[in-house]
C-alpha cells in the first residue's frame, strides 16, 4: 500500500498582498543570483513505512528556462548515531512556462536510493538545492518558489481506501461526459475515488473486488454467512498459496487453525445467494466463537453495469453543478428565458431517487 505525506514550506513571510500570487499557498524561493538552499525540512518516518516510492518537489512557475537542481536526503536512526546522507548532482529540469500553475519535479530515484535502510521512527531530512546563474544548466529567468515536497512511501499499514478500487476509468468518466482535454483530470480522479467510497459505504460492502479476511462463528449448519462483502471466491492463502488453507475452523483461540475440507470442489458459491459459502456432501462449519476464518475476494466480478451508470451520471451532474462546468447549475431547479413572443424553460430530474433504487438493489437485505 503507498501513502502519502506532504511537507509544505517552512516560515513563510509576506509584505501586502498581490493578485498574482496564490494568497493560501506559501513558498519559498531558491535565489537566482548565487547557490541557495532555501528549502530545508525534516520529519518522523511514520509507522508501517518500508521504503520510498517517489518524491517530487512542488514549485510555482514565474518564469522559463531549465532549473538546475539537485537534493540532498539524509536520516538518523531512532536509536541516535551518525547521519545515512545521500547527495545527487545538479540536474537541469524543465522550467516550462511563466503561467503561475504549481506543478511538480520528480526527484531521480537514485537522490534517495542511500535511504534503502531507513525505518519507521527515524528522523529524516531533505533539502533542495539550486546552481548560481553562472552554471550553463540554470537558465530559468526568475527564482523559484517551492511550494512543497510530496513523498509517496509503502506502507504495511493499511488504508482506508485504495484508488485501485474505483468503480470506474477516468477513460470512461471523460468518454461519458464528452471532454477530451485533460485540464480537469486530477479532478475528475479525486471526484471519481469519492463517489466509489461514497457507494461503498451505502452498500456496506466493497465494489471492487478487494482480498478481505473475516473470522466468524460457526452454527453447525453447512451455510456461512459473511459480513464484509459478497464472496467473489476464496483466495490462495499467502502462507501456503492454497485455496484450502483460506477455509479454516479451530476448537480454541489458543490452538492453529486447520482445514476445514480437503478438496475446493466441497465448497459452493450460489450466485443467487453472494453473501453465503456452502459446504457439499455433509460438511458442516462446526459450532464455535470466533471459530471460522475465511480468506476470500469480496466484492462483485464483474462489475454491476447498472452501478457503472449510476457513477457515470454521479460524475455528469457533479460537472454540471461545478464552476469548472460549462453551465453551473448549483441548487438550480429551474431555468427560464423569455424573447420576443417567446419563453422558454428548463426543468432537472432529481436523479437521487433512482440511484437509490439501483443501489438498494445490492445492499445486503439479510
Amino acid at each position: 500500500m503507498i501513502k502519502y505525506i506532504f511537507l509544505g514550506v517552512g516560515d513563510s513571510v509576506r509584505i501586502g498582498e498581490d493578485e498574482s500570487v496564490p494568497l493560501a499557498i506559501p513558498t519559498q524561493a531558491l535565489m537566482k543570483a548565487s547557490v541557495s538552499n532555501a528549502f530545508q525540512r525534516s520529519m518522523e518516518v511514520p509507522v508501517g513505512f518500508t521504503s520510498i516510492s517517489s518524491i517530487k518537489l512542488f514549485y510555482r512557475r514565474t518564469g522559463t528556462g531549465n532549473i538546475s537542481l539537485k537534493f540532498a536526503f539524509a536520516y538518523v536512526p531512532k536509536a541516535g548515531g551518525a547521519p545515512v546522507e545521500d547527495v545527487d548532482s545538479y540536474t537541469a529540469y524543465t522550467g516550462g512556462a511563466a503561467d503561475g500553475q504549481v506543478v511538480p519535479i520528480s526527484v531521480p530515484a537514485a537522490a534517495y536510493s542511500g535511504m534503502a535502510e531507513m525505518t519507521a521512527g527515524d528522523v529524516f531530512f531533505l533539502s533542495a538545492y539550486r546552481e548560481d546563474e553562472t552554471s550553463i544548466l540554470d537558465t530559468y529567468t526568475t527564482d523559484v518558489d517551492i511550494a512543497g515536497i510530496l513523498i509517496a512511501y509503502n506502507t504495511t499499514e493499511a488504508s482506508v481506501y485504495n484508488d485501485a478500487l474505483d468503480i470506474v476509468t477516468l477513460a470512461q468518466v471523460k468518454d461519458y461526459m464528452g471532454v477530451t482535454d485533460t485540464t480537469n483530470d486530477a479532478m475528475f480522479a479525486v471526484w471519481i475515488t469519492m463517489l466509489s467510497q461514497m457507494i461503498e459505504n451505502i452498500l456496506m460492502q466493497p465494489v471492487q473486488p478487494i482480498t478481505t479476511e473475516e473470522i466468524l462463528d460457526g452454527d453447525g449448519s453447512s451455510k456461512l454467512f459473511l459480513n464484509k462483502g459478497r464472496i467473489v471466491d476464496l483466495v490462495a492463502d499467502p502462507g501456503t498459496a492454497s485455496k484450502l488453507d483460506s477455509l479454516e475452523c479451530r476448537d480454541s483461540a489458543l490452538v492453529d487453525w486447520e482445514r476445514i475440507i480437503e478438496d475446493t470442489g466441497l465448497y459452493y458459491l450460489d450466485p443467487k445467494s453472494s453473501w453465503c459459502i456452502e459446504l457439499l456432501d455433509n460438511y458442516v462449519f462446526p459450532k464455535g466463537q470466533k471459530n471460522i476464518r475465511v480468506y476470500y475476494s469480496a466484492g462483485f466480478s464483474p462489475l454491476p453495469a447498472d452501478i457503472v451508470k449510476v457513477v457515470l451520471e454521479m460524475m455528469q451532474v457533479m460537472w454540471d453543478e461545478s464552476k469548472a462546468g460549462k453551465q453551473p447549475r448549483l441548487g438550480m431547479t429551474s431555468k427560464n428565458r423569455s424573447g420576443a413572443g417567446s419563453g422558454l424553460g428548463d426543468s432537472f430530474l432529481d436523479m437521487n431517487p433512482r440511484w437509490k433504487l439501483t443501489l438498494d438493489r445490492y445492499k445486503r437485505l439479510c
